[in-house]
């Protein structure tokens, strides 16, 4: 077993790290045919929303078994389903992990929305590329941390993806403890609380079983 379990120190993101060719994809324009007057609300709208984030993360290290047919068990965690099975055949253990901006980007998009609602749909757009962004460096932190080690890691497997259904986030988030540990919830349609969160399981395994 990877000797590591509550992992990845806290961290905070840039103006410089988001991607704006992924804002102009989520407002639905191309780079090329964006307004300058709207590039201009985007940055500093960028700007007001990093002052409001508060990005938390709780992630643990844990082994896996395969029991056939998609079975599959995760430390206590059972799970269901034939496309996460795919995705993590040839996994030593699981990285299970939840990470949010916090309550204050949801009340920052909440005020916009009673202003404009061209604002409102602007912010979600970069809230939506600030959280993406966060999870992709918090996945890089912990595969950075693991090569030294001999090990390297799966791409990310949210629920609600394919087969894994939405369902199955309460329980991920009951199993990691996330409403104690980062303040995040479940609305009874399975929306997260707050609502820019993200949480995912990350196979690891040792490239040489790979190859």
């Amino acid at each position: 077993m990877i000797p590591l379990k509550e992992i990845i120190s806290p961290f905070s993101l840039k103006k410089e790290d988001l991607r704006r060719h992924e804002i102009y994809r989520y407002l639905g324009f191309k780079p090329d045919s964006l307004d300058p007057i709207v590039g201009e609300k985007i940055e500093k709208n960028i700007l007001e929303l990093l002052s409001v984030a508060e990005i938390k993360h709780y992630g643990e290290i844990f082994p896996i078994s395969f029991l056939g047919e998609g079975k599959i068990q995760i430390g206590a965690l059972e799970i269901q389903s034939l496309v996460l099975e795919k995705n993590l055949q040839g996994s030593e253990c699981v990285f299970a992990f939840g990470i949010t901006l916090g309550i204050g980007v949801d009340r920052l998009i909440y005020r916009k929305d009673k202003i404009s609602k061209a604002d409102s749909i602007l912010v979600d757009a970069i809230a939506i590329e600030t959280i993406e962004t966060a999870a992709n460096t918090l996945c890089k932190n912990l595969a950075e941390s693991l090569e030294p080690l001999g090990y390297f890691t799966k791409p990310r497997f949210s629920p609600g993806f394919a087969d894994y259904g939405l369902e199955n986030q309460k329980n991920l988030l009951d199993f990691l403890q996330l409403h104690r540990r980062i303040g995040v919830g479940l609305t009874q349609g399975n929306m997260m609380i707050p609502t820019k969160s993200v949480t995912a399981l990350m196979g690891i395994h040792k490239r040489r079983e790979q190859e």
